[in-house]
């Protein structure tokens, strides 16, 4: 049977329910816990939450050092499992009765058919025997071993849901409890929801650049809307707005959108390697759309109609010579190498270039 959850019912559930009041680890019936995570970032969230309720379980003292409280977790990737060691692991007599070991296996897609079947074969003798090991193994999709361990009901069968769309509040109050973010005000949180894409990725990714920056934060400061619009320039920075402004030759404009508001940022640490990061990332941009100015010629075996943009291509190419290209092509090479050197005046030299600006 197959149980659906969402990550952020995953503690409250999954941890606390199904591996602590049922005392998964101390049960007889010790079938696998197949957790399907098809998202990468959510992925990674639960195994470190798995890892993180396994060694909160109040019924083991860590800090006791008789063996009979001994916790130990093991991690590894399927294709590091053999047969032989699911048999030792499994089926070896043990030396103390509540030397409960937890086996996490990752890249549960890998599992070969013998695996899956030493499961099936042995689900009776896994059912009933009393052994004193768990084991979780964790699956991106929902096919292959996955699918059959859920078919045959082997084990317990849990898919771990990505957010809907209009979850992700959900998911970003999670965040804030499982990080203990309690500076991030209601405000503040309806500002990140508004304006970051609504994928795990754009959310973690942002949501990291949160947790850097309330590190240096006491517990009476708080981060607010305008907080967030400095710290989140990076989501906000529209290279096509700013590629556009460059192609027409509007250098003064291009510049004061690049600059607006961040020259301030350059004395702090985390805020500054961000827009670094940015800056890296535009500067790249920027080579590849310079690069499509010089030589439009691709499009012209383009079967489907231009879009908007590579309308825009041909029609800038039409105002550019090589040599203004090339020259703009070093400038942003130069923004580059800058960018991956965490160089502290880069705004202000942004700023100079500015200033020098005819148009």
């Amino acid at each position: 049977m197959l149980s659906k959850y969402s990550i952020w019912d995953f503690d409250h559930k999954i941890g606390k329910k199904a591996l602590l009041e049922e005392s998964l680890l101390n049960c007889t019936n010790h079938l696998p816990i197949n957790l399907l995570v098809e998202d990468s970032i959510l992925q990674k969230s639960i195994i470190d939450e798995t890892i993180s309720i396994l060694y909160n379980n109040d019924n083991y003292n860590y800090n006791d050092n008789s063996n009979s409280n001994l916790l130990e977790k093991k991690s590894l990737g399927a294709k590091e499992v053999s047969i032989s060691w699911l048999q030792q692991t499994l089926f070896a007599p043990t030396l103390w009765d509540n030397d409960n070991q937890i086996y996490i296996i990752q890249n549960g897609d890998d599992l070969t058919k013998d695996k899956t079947n030493f499961f099936i074969k042995n689900k009776l003798k896994l059912s009933s025997t009393n052994i004193s090991c768990k084991i979780i193994i964790i699956f991106s999709k929902n096919t292959g071993p996955f699918s059959i361990l859920t078919k045959e009901d082997i084990g317990t069968s849990i898919k771990i849901e990505a957010p809907r769309f209009y979850e992700f509040r959900k998911l970003l109050d999670y965040w804030t409890r499982k990080f203990a973010i309690k500076n991030l005000t209601d405000e503040g949180k309806s500002y990140f929801c508004e304006i970051i894409k609504p994928n795990t990725y754009d959310y973690y990714t942002n949501f990291s650049k949160i947790v850097l920056f309330s590190e240096g934060l006491n517990q009476n400061e708080k981060i607010d809307v305008k907080d967030l619009q400095k710290l989140l320039f990076a989501n906000n920075m529209d290279f096509f707005k700013l590629a556009k402004l460059f192609s027409q030759k509007k250098f003064k404009e291009f510049f004061s959108m690049l600059i607006n508001n961040h020259s301030d940022q350059s004395s702090n640490m985390v805020t500054s390697n961000l827009i670094s990061s940015e800056l890296k990332n535009l500067s790249i941009f920027m080579q590849g759309h310079l690069l499509k100015i010089c030589d439009p010629s691709y499009l012209q075996y383009k079967k489907s109609k231009l879009n908007l943009y590579e309308q825009e291509i041909i029609s800038y190419s039409k105002h550019w010579d090589k040599r203004e290209i090339k020259r703009a092509l070093r400038f942003f090479a130069n923004i580059e190498k800058s960018s991956k050197q965490k160089d502290p005046l880069i705004l202000h030299s942004l700023a100079l270039k500015k200033f020098l600006s005819k148009q």
